[in-house]
């Protein structure tokens, strides 16, 4: 076995660095990918008398969802010197692919693994990590004392709330009901905030037939009601801004 551990030392001094050009836009790492390998390995084995080929597969395939197959390798590969000398390879291969490249898939990583493990080459890769969420270490227990309340902001108070209506007012007229158009009147309606239900605006006369009880101003929490008449009423107002 001298001859074929000398010729594996040989390819991993020419193989000590391996540049990534594979990239995972999902998880967002550089790998490298088996032609990285190859372009890097096949010419150092040659050169030290050595080939591989796969001399055993064990191939299963699982149905997934949404019409995918996956397929798992375990492929035996000797590892053969020019001189006769020969060792045997193990490594396992995943494919998942929704046509049929799972199998060539499950291969071509089978086959890279194999090379690297044989050859030990560094390329900083790791199987098991898809993020660097997975590579960060453990943050240390903070160990800074906890801000005294007196060099803490004090936040500012809320600002009061908008005193909130009282309702529908009676009408200070009659007593009555009223129809409430006040929410309208906030947001700058011409309509008053309150008309007494009881009145009817004849346009033909431009007066109220029955009570003409009306509040312009929206009542507030401690407000009174104002006591207006429909006379007092701007004089053109349409059948849409007060329909009575």
């Amino acid at each position: 076995m001298k001859n074929i551990a000398t010729a594996v030392c040989k390819v991993m001094a020419a193989a000590s660095h391996v540049q990534k050009t594979g990239k995972n836009s999902f998880h967002g790492y550089n790998y490298a990918s088996d032609a990285d390998l190859l372009r890097v390995l096949q010419p150092a084995m040659a050169d030290a008398g050595l080939i591989m080929v796969p001399t055993q597969v064990a191939q299963s395939d699982k149905q997934l969802d949404k019409g995918k197959m996956q397929t798992d390798v375990h492929v035996q590969y000797t590892l053969v010197h020019s001189s006769g000398e020969s060792i045997t390879i193990q490594a396992v291969g995943r494919g998942i692919d929704k046509e049929d490249k799972g199998p060539y898939k499950a291969m071509t990583g089978a086959l890279k693994y194999a090379l690297r493990q044989t050859f030990l080459v560094p390329t900083g890769d790791d199987p098991e990590s898809h993020s660097a969420v997975h590579n960060a270490p453990p943050r240390a227990p903070s160990t800074a004392p906890a801000p005294s309340r007196s060099s803490e902001k004090r936040a500012r108070p809320a600002a009061p709330p908008a005193p909130a209506s009282v309702g529908t007012p009676a009408c200070p007229k009659c007593g009555g009901d009223m129809h409430d158009f006040s929410e309208e009147r906030r947001k700058g309606g011409n309509k008053p905030a309150y008309k007494c239900k009881d009145g009817r605006w004849n346009h033909k006369t431009k007066t109220t037939d029955g009570c003409d009880g009306i509040i312009w101003n929206v009542v507030e929490s401690g407000g009174a009601p104002k006591n207006e008449k429909v006379s007092d009423i701007v004089e053109g107002f349409d059948d849409d801004i007060i329909p009575f």
